[in-house]
């Protein structure tokens, strides 16, 4: 590739898995593991692409949080991620259901509108110093799940009555009773 000019991959923030702390730009292999294959295989993908950098390949990383639809319409296309808890809301009554960590005050998520991160990208992809640079296209404060929750219940029209479960017993009943992934359209 003679004429590359520069190589742009999108990567993810979620790289860090279970890291537990913080998990900087220049942060790749700390020994986490991860809570999905998705996670994993863009962890893979951005070792090769380091491995590329340090060949001289002009490539630039960007790890954007969960992307969510447009910070000024809310339109999107995709409805994974925190789209799931907000179709499961909608399924519910006035007051809804939701199973939840025991921890939803304390732990974070971190969710991006698309324009942010396209703008990023386009902004930075132009710029000669970003070649062999990782940037992560995240909220510096990110809200907490229980904000978040909370914000989905707003939009929905919904008071939610959170019950708090083990991670592991809720990815169980999403994965071995049979019905509940197609009842809740939550994904373990």
């Amino acid at each position: 590739c003679a004429k590359l000019r520069r190589l742009q991959y999108v990567s993810t923030c979620y790289v860090s898995g279970r890291f537990p702390g913080i998990f900087r730009e220049r942060d790749l292999e700390r020994g986490q593991k991860f809570n999905n294959y998705y996670e994993e295989t863009k962890y893979l993908a951005e070792i090769e692409i380091r491995r590329a950098i340090e060949d001289a390949v002009p490539a630039t990383v960007y790890r954007p949080g969960v992307v969510v639809g447009d910070s000024a319409s809310g339109e999107t296309q995709k409805y994974d991620g925190p789209y799931s808890i907000i179709r499961w809301l909608l399924k519910q009554p006035t007051v809804a259901v939701l199973p939840v960590p025991s921890d939803v005050d304390r732990l974070r998520t971190n969710l991006v509108p698309r324009d942010f991160v396209i703008d990023a990208i386009a902004a930075l992809s132009t710029l000669p110093s970003a070649a062999g640079v990782t940037y992560q296209l995240a909220d510096p404060d990110p809200p907490t799940i229980d904000e978040a929750i909370t914000a989905m219940g707003e939009a929905t029209g919904r008071v939610v009555a959170r019950v708090p479960m083990p991670v592991g017993l809720a990815k169980a009943a999403i994965d071995w009773v049979p019905g509940v992934e197609r009842v809740m359209g939550i994904p373990s």
